[in-house]
Parts: structure tokens; C-alpha cells; sequence
């Protein structure tokens, strides 16, 4: 049964599925401030509302720029 479209039901579940997807490629990476947001996202999707889900994604983008220039730095010395 699919969901629909916008419910906050189907939010929470593409939330939790791209948030499990995310933790596991940052975690291969070692990228692990992102997989555990990740982690953390996932967790909570099940449970809270999306517009608390959007408080805990929103610091993934400086999250992600960290990541960028640490892999950056790492591809410089190597």
C-alpha cells in the first residue's frame, strides 16, 4: 500500500529511509558527524512530526561542508 502523497505518515517514512541511506554511506566514508545525524534523523523520524525532523536536518548542510574540506585536505596530502 503506498501512502499518500504529503501525509505526514509518508514524510516521516522517506525521511527515515533517506536518513538510513545517508548514515550508511557517511559511515563507509568516516564521515561520522553526518552518519550520526543521520543516525539520530532516522531514530526520530519514526516518531516526531516533520516539522520537528526539520530542525534536525537543517544542520546537515554545515555538516556536509565540514565533510567536503575534511575530504578536500585529505585528497591534497594524498
Amino acid at each position: 500500500v503506498s501512502c499518500l502523497v504529503g501525509s505526514e505518515m509518508c514524510i516521516r517514512d522517506r525521511v527515515s529511509a533517506k536518513a538510513h541511506e545517508l548514515k550508511g554511506m557517511t559511515a563507509n566514508f568516516g564521515l561520522i558527524e553526518l552518519s550520526e545525524q543521520a543516525a539520530i534523523i532516522e531514530a526520530k523520524a519514526k516518531t516526531e512530526a516533520s516539522i520537528i525532523l526539520t530542525s534536525l536536518v537543517q544542520p546537515l548542510d554545515d555538516m556536509q561542508k565540514r565533510a567536503t574540506e575534511a575530504v578536500n585536505q585529505w585528497l591534497e596530502k594524498n
